[in-house]
């Protein structure tokens, strides 16, 4: 049987805890989507880890642990990962990564950091992790797939071709180095060392294991608010993180997915109390969480109470129907796109960091 487990807000709702929970269970669980920009904390009789790609069932001995097609493969930050928790007791993991996963380099994080900085104030706040640059790529056909690395003939030929693209925008926008195309052989020669012993056709390793009535988690990475497509574009990330994502990125037909979990945060009970309030006080909560948590410029725009309201309402009923896919999320859109980007931002920020006024002032203890 196959579950998925997916974030139901922005992502910090406690997915690696419950993944770590169903572990016990499991017999494989896949990473389907993703980078290494955000993480899953778990804590257990081992210690405490920020697992950045590796799964969060990787601390059971009896579990497989598959990076799957849909990841953003940094793989000195995998192997790095492993090191560490080995390092603390945990037993060396079992560990397969698919052969059509696809690898961050050390040029998509410098792109990212180099757009960070051309953007200056008006930028998204990147983690600097490489990840847009990556999908771009990917999706321009010009990155390199993992079973790319044991072609070395075509390894060869490509390094030439994507340094000549590259090299472009770094002289002629950026205005920073250039790409040596021996360097970038280099590096993933060093990185085909470093997989090899771990690459798997894991599409049919994963179709042997439904034969077998295996159970498989797929464990994916932020939340449905931070979905390319359905959700607060263009405050969201680089792949999909709705579950429907989940057979695409684990490389599985999408009926076999037969339960989902949605982990929801605070944030959604808090919001659901907000709706008691009345605009007044609600405008009022708002406007002074905003101005503890957010540096407002001189000119401040004081936030449109009704138009808040009108997304929380439709944020109360949106998050489990979206990774169920009962809802088109078209209406919220619609109500987003129409504030103003600063708005958006303040909005942003005051969900991410404002839960625990919010609690404070309309009494909700749920967690």
């Amino acid at each position: 049987m196959v579950k998925a487990v997916v974030g139901a807000n922005w992502g910090d709702e406690g997915k690696g805890k419950i993944t770590d929970m169903l572990g016990k269970e499991a017999d494989i669980i896949v990473r389907f989507q993703g980078g290494a920009n955000a993480g899953h904390t778990i804590v257990n009789d081992y210690g405490k880890f920020a697992l950045h790609t590796l799964p969060s069932g990787v601390f059971y001995d009896h579990t497989t642990s598959i990076i799957g097609n849909g990841v953003a493969l940094d793989i000195p930050r995998l192997f790095g990962e492993v090191q560490q928790i080995v390092k603390q007791g945990v037993p060396q993991p079992k560990l397969l990564v698919s052969d059509r996963a696809q690898i961050v380099m050390s040029y998509h994080k410098n792109f990212d950091a180099y757009e960070e900085e051309r953007l200056g104030g008006k930028s998204f706040g990147s983690t600097k992790s490489g990840i847009a640059p990556f999908y771009s790529d990917k999706y321009a056909k010009i990155g390199f797939q993992v079973s790319e690395l044991f072609d070395d003939e075509l390894l060869k030929e490509k390094v030439v071709r994507v340094a000549e693209q590259k090299n472009v925008i770094l002289e002629h926008l950026y205005h920073k180095p250039l790409i040596n195309p021996d360097d970038l052989y280099k590096e993933l020669t060093e990185y085909r060392d470093m997989v090899a012993p771990f690459v798997c056709d894991v599409s049919l390793y994963l179709h042997n294991a439904i034969k077998e009535g295996k159970e498989i988690l797929l464990e994916g990475q932020l939340g449905s608010l931070k979905d390319p497509d359905h959700g607060i574009y263009p405050m969201v990330t680089s792949s999909s993180t709705l579950a429907a994502y989940g057979a695409i990125g684990a490389g599985i037909p999408p009926y076999e997915i037969k339960q989902i979990i949605a982990a929801e945060d605070n944030a959604f009970y808090g919001i659901r109390t907000v709706n008691k309030l009345s605009q007044v006080q609600t405008a009022k909560m708002l406007h002074v969480d905003i101005k503890k948590y957010r540096a407002m410029e001189k000119n401040e725009k004081k936030p449109d109470a009704e138009l808040l309201m009108l997304l929380y309402n439709n944020f109360e009923c949106m998050p489990f129907e979206t990774v169920y896919g009962e809802n088109d999320l078209g209406e919220i859109n619609a109500v987003w796109r129409k504030m103003q980007p600063q708005l958006q931002k303040e909005l942003y920020e005051f969900m991410k960091h404002g839960l625990q006024f919010m609690n404070s002032q309309t009494g909700d203890t749920e967690v």
